[in-house]
């Protein structure tokens, strides 16, 4: 579990990181219709179809999102968000006593 600077927690499993960085990636492109190289709508427009879009999908097609999401941010010259920053502090959590 990782915190950043606000307080916020963040899971450390590689496919929440994946997520998060797929929505960061649609933050910065608006949130726009994101299409495979076929032309076939991956993810409509629009906050909710990209936050269902991650909550839904298996890890690999995450990963094969992100992939196309960053070549249509260079597609439009729009800058990638930098998340290197944000998590700063590792924190281990351990569960509950029974």
């Amino acid at each position: 579990m990782r915190f950043d600077p606000a307080g916020q927690a963040w899971c450390d499993k590689l496919e929440c990181w994946d997520c998060y960085l797929l929505m960061k990636i649609g933050e910065a492109l608006e949130y726009r219709c994101l299409m495979n190289e076929g032309g076939k709508v991956v993810i409509d427009q629009g906050m909710a179809p990209w936050s269902a879009f991650v909550r839904a999908a298996q890890a690999f097609l995450v990963v094969v999102a992100t992939e196309q999401a960053i070549t249509l941010c260079k597609a439009l010259d729009i800058e990638m968000p930098d998340v290197s920053e944000e998590v700063k502090q590792l924190v281990e959590v351990r569960p509950p006593p029974d």
